[in-house]
């Protein structure tokens, strides 16, 4: 118990808020430039990451990126908490201001435009692979299921990135907006669903039906609940906490 006790040290602490101060700083200066020049602010937060990443950072001034972003487990973790947090509040947001009642009059295109998404990423995806040397394959016997799986990973799309652009240049109430959100749930659906199925082939060389059916009719039923209940629940406790700041507000004097 007097172990645990000592993992957020003062020290630990000290380097999680400069890393959120340089992270959050740098993010939120270079995306004011950006705006300015009428481009999203999540470009340069991508390029701020990047930046300061192993990529760059961390291959030309190693011991700088290595003190910012020591490689230990409870500092990294103390990172990615916070970051969770904001895609979770970011996907909140996004959920709360679509109205899916428009969305779903959309349906038809969104499906369309879903199975596009899905196609030809597949196959771009497959062939690159399927054609790739046998030195740079573990199981060059296994190149079929290999390749299917990096196709069925870049079907799957980055729902809070796109939110987060569309956000930012003002279309995400726009019917362009209701359109890509809408397509993108369908495509995560089918693409989960079909990465499920690849990665059981790849691990245990069978298809488990049971739980691809259990995250399938789980991730719909939330879906429908979310939708129906969840929509109706959230309304009405939204309304009471305005109804009751109204009344909590004094009376404007004249």
């Amino acid at each position: 118990m007097e172990q645990h006790m000592h993992f957020l040290s003062e020290s630990r602490i000290l380097v999680f808020l400069l890393q959120v101060l340089v992270l959050m700083g740098l993010a939120r200066g270079f995306g004011e430039i950006l705006r300015r020049w009428k481009q999203p602010a999540l470009t340069a937060e991508i390029l701020v990451g990047i930046c300061l990443g192993p990529t760059i950072l961390g291959r030309f001034a190693p011991g700088l990126h290595g003190a910012m972003f020591p490689p230990d487990a409870v500092q990294q973790t103390m990172l990615d908490t916070v970051a969770w947090i904001g895609v979770l509040f970011l996907l909140l947001e996004t959920g709360l201001e679509i109205d899916f009642s428009i969305a779903w009059r959309q349906r038809g295109a969104a499906f369309i435009i879903a199975i596009a998404d899905i196609a030809v990423p597949i196959v771009v995806a497959f062939a690159a692979v399927w054609f790739l040397p046998d030195r740079h394959l573990v199981d060059p016997s296994r190149r079929l299921a290999f390749s299917f799986f990096m196709g069925t990973v870049m079907t799957i799309s980055a729902m809070p990135l796109a939110a987060r652009v569309l956000h930012d240049l003002n279309l995400l109430k726009a019917d362009l907006g209701f359109l890509v959100m809408s397509a993108l749930a369908v495509n995560d659906i089918i693409g989960w669903v079909l990465f499920m199925v690849i990665l059981g082939i790849l691990t245990t060389s069978t298809v488990a039906l049971g739980p691809i059916l259990t995250v399938f009719i789980a991730t719909v039923g939330f879906a429908t609940l979310a939708l129906t209940l969840g929509r109706r629940f959230s309304t009405a406790l939204f309304d009471a906490v305005k109804s009751r700041d109204l009344r909590s507000r004094p009376p404007r004097s004249r």
